[in-house]
C-alpha cells in the first residue's frame, strides 16, 4: 500500500540509484523480544521482498524520478512501513504486511477500503492511496 504525503523535506545525499536490499533492518521485527515462542514469533514478523523495487514504483507513483532515503517506522505487530524520500521532496508511506497478517492481498484491501469508508462517508481526511 503506498500512500502520498506531501510536505516539504530536506533532501538525501544518497543516490538514487542505490540498492535498499541490503538492510536486514527492513524485514525483520526490530521492536521488541517475545517471552515464549520467540524464534516462531520473529519469523511470524520477517518478510523478504524486493526493496528496490518498492522503492521503484512508490518514485513512479507520485512521479518522482527515484527515492533517495527509506526510513523504517517502529515495527507494527502485522505489517511494517516505511517513509520514502523522493528526489524531489515528495514522501510515499509504504506498508507491507507481514506473514501473521493474513493473505497479504486481504488485509491490504481491507485497510484501503477502511480508509476510503473514512474519507468518503466520514468525511475525515485520511491520506490518499495511490497502489
Amino acid at each position: 500500500m503506498l500512500r502520498w504525503i506531501h510536505k516539504a523535506s530536506h533532501k538525501s545525499p544518497s543516490s538514487g540509484n542505490r540498492s535498499w536490499q541490503g538492510n536486514e533492518a527492513f524485514f525483520h521485527f526490530t521492536r521488541g523480544r517475545f517471552v515464549s515462542n520467540e524464534e516462531f514469533e520473529m519469523s511470524q514478523r520477517c518478510v523478504h521482498f524486493n526493496m528496490n523495487k518498492l522503492a521503484q514504483i512508490a518514485a513512479s507513483t507520485v512521479d518522482s524520478r527515484c527515492c533517495v532515503a527509506i526510513e523504517k517506522y517502529p515495527d507494527g505487530q502485522y505489517t511494517k512501513a516505511f517513509l520514502m524520500t523522493m528526489e524531489d521532496g515528495k514522501q510515499v508511506v509504504a506498508k507491507v504486511p507481514n506473514p501473521n497478517a493474513g493473505p497479504g492481498q486481504l488485509t491490504t484491501a481491507s485497510e484501503v477500503a477502511t480508509m476510503e469508508f473514512a474519507r468518503d462517508v466520514l468525511e475525515t481526511p485520511v491520506p490518499k492511496v495511490y497502489a
